[in-house]
């Protein structure tokens, strides 16, 4: 694959030559949820004693952000049940029931 996209393009070539790699260990980073939209959270990556290549990595928004306000319309949507589906809230519905 590394030689198939070395071929491809000078730059990826240019830098996989450099192999200029550095571990992470607390950066923030920039998501964009369907739901919920724009959402920036910081992270900590902290090594795993006894699985050698391998972290553990924390996600968490700052605390009263619109972030964490983010999450909490996520977790209560994920623990809500769905309302009732009926016939004009899902067209497909009434076909299936028939």
């Amino acid at each position: 694959m590394v030689t198939e996209l070395s071929a491809q393009s000078k730059e990826f070539a240019n830098l996989w030559k450099t192999h200029e790699v550095k571990s992470k260990s607390q950066e923030g980073k920039h998501l964009k949820h369907l739901d919920v939209g724009d959402l920036r959270v910081k992270f900590a990556a902290f090594t795993v004693n006894g699985a050698p290549h391998q972290q553990l990595v924390v996600y968490q928004a700052e605390p009263a952000s619109p972030t964490a306000a983010a999450f909490e319309t996520l977790r209560t949507m994920a623990t809500e049940p769905d309302p009732p589906r009926t016939p004009e809230s899902a067209p497909g519905l009434a076909a299936e029931n028939q």
